[in-house]
C-alpha cells in the first residue's frame, strides 16, 4: 500500500548514537539544510522545533537536543525501542478490541495535551506512533505541525497523508485541529481492521472517495459497532465531528478511568518481549551528495542551538 505525502517532504535520515562512556541510545534526527533551503521548508522546521521545545509529556519522546553543522541540522530525541503502530500492526494484522481501546486512550490523551497547547499534529497516522519497549504509545514527526492552533484558528496547507487527510484539507479550505479528530478515526478504524479504510490503489479515485463517500455507508463487518459508531462522528464532515469532551465519554470508552491512561497505570497489551526491535530497524534515510549552503544561508540556522536542562551538563 502507498502512503502518499501530498506536500514535497525533506528527506530525513534517523540514526542512534550514544554519549561516549554511556549505554543510554538516543535517536539523532538529521536533515539536510541545502534541501531545507532549496525547498522552501524552513519554516517547517522551525514549527518543528518550536513544538519539540513546547511538548513535555510521557506521550511524545523527550527532545534533549538541537545543533548543527555546515551540512546538517540536528535534533537528538529519545530513542523508543518498541517500533511503530504499522509494524504492530503488520505483524498481528489487526487487533482486538482490548488492544485497539487501550492504544486509542492513550493517543487520544496524547492529541488532548496537543490541542491544550494550541498544536495541531497535522500528520497523524500509524507509522508516527512509535511504543515503547513497555508497550505504551508516543507520537511523533512534527515536520508538519502548527503551533498557535487555537479551537477556532484556521490554517491552510494541503499538507499530510493522503489516506489520513480530511475532505476540507483536500478541497483546498481552511481548516481547523479538528483533522486531528478526523485522523484519530481513520487510525482507530485502521487498528481493528488491519488496513486503510481510504485505499482503492489510484490516488485520483481515492482522494475522490474521501471527498464524496461517507464513511459511515462503508460496510466495515470486522469492526466492532461501538469503535464504528465513534468512528462514524470522527471520520465525517467536520460541522458534525465529535468534540473531545464526546469523544471521551463515547460509549466505545465506557469504563475508562482517563486518569489512570493519563499517569499510564493500565497495562499496556504487548511488553517487552513482544516490541524490543533491532536497533538497525531504527536506521533510515537517504545518502545522496550534499551541498554546502552559503554564508548568508547558514545564518537562517543560528536558532537552532538547544540543550535540554540536565541531560548532557
Amino acid at each position: 500500500m502507498w502512503n502518499h505525502l501530498v506536500r514535497f517532504t525533506v528527506p530525513v535520515m534517523v540514526y542512534l548514537a550514544s554519549v561516549k562512556g554511556r549505554a543510554k541510545y538516543y535517536a539523532i534526527k538529521e536533515v539536510r539544510k541545502d534541501l531545507i533551503v532549496s525547498k522552501n521548508k524552513l519554516q517547517y522546521v522551525k514549527n518543528e522545533f518550536q513544538v519539540l521545545k513546547q511538548i513535555d509529556s510521557v506521550f511524545f519522546p523527550k527532545f534533549y537536543a538541537a545543533f548543527t553543522n555546515e551540512k546538517y541540522l540536528m535534533f537528538v530525541m529519545e530513542n523508543v525501542e518498541g517500533g511503530t503502530m504499522r509494524q504492530l500492526l503488520t505483524r498481528q494484522g489487526r487487533l482486538d478490541i482490548y488492544e485497539a481501546k487501550f492504544y486509542a486512550a492513550e493517543l487520544f490523551v496524547g492529541i488532548c495535551y496537543l490541542h491544550d497547547n494550541n498544536i495541531a499534529h497535522r500528520d497523524l497516522k500509524c507509522e508516527n506512533l512509535l511504543l515503547t519497549a513497555d508497550g505504551h504509545l508516543k507520537i511523533c514527526d512534527f515536520g508538519l505541525a502548527k503551533p498557535n492552533m487555537a479551537e477556532n484558528t484556521l490554517c491552510t496547507g494541503y499538507c499530510g497523508t493522503l489516506l489520513m487527510l480530511a475532505p476540507e484539507v483536500l478541497q483546498g479550505l481552511a481548516y481547523t485541529r479538528s483533522t486531528d479528530w478526523y485522523a484519530f478515526g481513520l487510525i482507530l478504524t485502521e487498528m481493528l481492521i488491519g488496513r486503510s479504510p481510504m485505499f482503492l490503489g489510484d490516488r485520483k479515485c481515492t482522494k475522490q472517495f474521501i471527498i464524496e463517500k461517507p464513511f459511515d455507508k462503508l460496510l466495515l463487518p470486522e469492526m466492532p459497532f461501538f469503535a464504528k459508531n465513534l468512528a462514524n462522528k470522527l471520520v465525517t464532515d467536520r460541522r458534525k465531528r465529535l468534540k473531545p469532551e464526546q469523544i471521551a465519554n463515547d460509549q466505545f470508552f465506557a469504563g475508562t478511568d482517563w486518569n489512570d491512561v493519563r499517569l499510564q497505570l493500565i497495562p499496556p497489551p504487548f511488553g517487552r518481549n513482544e516490541l524490543i526491535q533491532e536497533t538497525s530497524a531504527l536506521i533510515r534515510g537517504q545518502g545522496n551528495e550534499v551541498d554546502i549552503i552559503s554564508e548568508s544561508k547558514q545564518n537562517l540556522f543560528e536558532e537552532f542551538d538547544y540543550n535540554a536542562p540536565g541531560e548532557f551538563q
